[in-house]
């Protein structure tokens, strides 16, 4: 992620209140966000009475016009039309990559996020470094689809993380294949898939697991042998998936616990689970 500053300067005065320039100037940056050209939410301030945003780009080239949605478009142009703005950006960071990832070079994509992971949620299968949202060859709804799919992980992986009374509910949404949140990530991958012509995995969390058999385990989709053999870990080891399935597209790691085997079956294949 890139620390950039977008100032909004304004080209002549008007009777606009702070309130609706600054309202205006969210929904654009929303749509950005959404859109997958921008990360987490912006720092907002007016500073010499200049309305400034701090935010997190995906790339150095996210903020061309090229790549906005349609929605970022008209939001852009109300911007000029209704008050006068223009927008200047200015990159912060020292520490930019030479070059961005280009799909088209990618072999394999994982839809993969946390809730410490703000970054794309679409990843490079074989090291996990992020493809811009933008840069995919989907619709703006697909993208803003993409958007929601991961607000709402990082909601359960919060819930879950909290362990509070709807810890094992979150879980599942996590674990299982065929919770509404894997469903959902599942149809955003044959999305994606059916876009790029690139196969298109979806991450299922394994967290509790048996102490006898575990890597024995069967994919929770077709039930088959999906277990990577002869898989080396390396020092970046997430990407080192234990557990790959191509028919299902579907991959996982061997489970990181075994203290509460009962919560084992949350996530194993079930003959009517699809």
């Amino acid at each position: 992620m890139i620390l950039a500053k977008a100032t909004f300067e304004q080209k002549t005065i008007n009777e606009h209140s702070r309130e609706d320039i600054a309202d205006e100037i969210d929904s654009y940056l929303s749509f950005l966000l959404k859109n997958g050209q921008i990360y987490q939410n912006d720092l907002f301030a007016w500073i010499n009475k200049t309305p400034t945003a701090y935010v997190y780009l995906a790339s150095s080239e996210a903020t061309l016009e090229k790549h906005h949605s349609q929605y970022g478009k008209q939001q852009l142009n109300q911007l000029a039309e209704k008050f006068g703005i223009t927008v200047r950006w200015q990159i912060l960071d020292d520490d930019i990559p030479e070059e961005t990832i280009s799909w088209q070079s990618v072999t394999a994509f994982v839809l993969t996020t946390s809730m410490f992971e703000h970054a794309s949620p679409v990843c490079q299968l074989s090291d996990g470094r992020e493809i811009p949202i933008f840069s995919l060859p989907l619709s703006d709804q697909e993208r803003e689809g993409i958007y929601f799919w991961q607000k709402s992980y990082h909601n359960h992986d919060k819930i879950w993380l909290a362990s509070g009374d709807l810890e094992t509910a979150a879980y599942k949404q996590l674990a299982e294949a065929t919770s509404e949140l894997s469903k959902s990530g599942r149809d955003l991958c044959a999305k994606i898939e059916q876009a790029t012509e690139k196969p298109t995995y979806y991450y299922l969390c394994r967290y509790f697991g048996r102490r006898r058999g575990e890597e024995l385990r069967l994919c929770p989709g077709c039930g088959k042998a999906w277990r990577v053999v002869g898989q080396s870990k390396t020092e970046n080891s997430f990407w080192a998936f234990d557990y790959k399935c191509e028919a299902c597209r579907l991959v996982s790691h061997l489970a990181s616990s075994q203290e509460d085997e009962r919560r084992a079956v949350v996530g194993e294949y079930k003959k009517s689970s699809m």
